[in-house]
């Protein structure tokens, strides 16, 4: 298939294109099994579920095709650099985008490193196939909720699953954060505090921990339902008041 025909991923904050690859598209995607234990007893018609109400990860592959560009003396220098971009010695999720689907983005980490293989044939000595396997969380990002951006008195999550936002207060003194009714107070601000929204955890750095400052209603982070929501901020007055909605969906 001629490169115009298929399209790019972006992870790790590099495009395939840096390297010539070039994916196939329309990707197949498996859908996320619900996590679920079924349990058989004899003599009982349909077995006695368990929900966890969670899903399980996904493997999703790509295949893809790599035309080595000028840069690189040669095949093996490409391959070489194509691994360190997508193999982390440290593995840990990063958002996995595709170009023929921009509006929203996987948590992903690669599972099986990239299978390239150079092709026999004559005048494309060059070009490599392969595939590369990622381990997808079950839960889609829409891209427009993945940055930071102001927070606003109401808006509606359009989804139809819960957003768990994070949340940014830049200023010094107390802080009383109302979310759909339910309060969260921050409790002596020492110039910005950061709420982890999905780990329930807050933060003024990687070493600075300021769980023991707040109040969160029901012992939670606050969360967005499906629908309209609204949001006030009172107590001093902040430099800053942001949020990262990550709003999502089943993948």
């Amino acid at each position: 298939m001629r490169s115009s025909e298929k399209g790019q991923l972006i992870y790790h904050n590099h495009s395939s294109l840096d390297f010539g690859m070039y994916v196939e598209t329309p990707i197949t995607i498996p859908t996320p099994e619900p996590d679920i234990t079924a349990t058989h007893v004899n003599g009982r018609n349909g077995d006695i579920l368990q929900p966890y109400h969670s899903f399980k990860n996904i493997s999703l592959t790509v295949q893809v095709s790599v035309f080595k560009p000028s840069k690189y003396r040669n095949l093996y220098q490409l391959k070489n650099a194509i691994t360190d971009w997508l193999i982390d010695p440290n593995p840990k999720y990063d958002y996995l985008k595709f170009s023929d689907n921009r509006e929203w983005v996987w948590e992903a980490v690669v599972n099986t490193p990239p299978v390239l293989t150079p092709l026999q044939e004559q005048g494309v000595e060059e070009e490599i196939d392969g595939s590369i396997t990622f381990n997808c969380k079950p839960i889609m990002k829409r891209n427009n909720g993945t940055y930071w951006q102001p927070v606003h008195e109401s808006f509606s999550n359009t989804t139809n699953m819960t957003a768990i936002p994070d949340w940014h207060i830049v200023g010094n003194g107390t802080y009383v954060l109302t979310v759909n009714g339910l309060t969260y107070t921050f409790n002596s601000v020492d110039g910005e505090v950061y709420v982890d929204g999905e780990n329930c955890q807050v933060y003024k750095s990687e070493t600075e921990n300021r769980s023991s400052m707040v109040e969160f209603a029901n012992n939670d982070a606050p969360i967005l339902v499906p629908g309209d929501n609204t949001v006030v901020l009172a107590g001093d007055t902040p430099d800053k008041f942001e949020f990262r909605p990550n709003w999502r969906r089943l993948a």
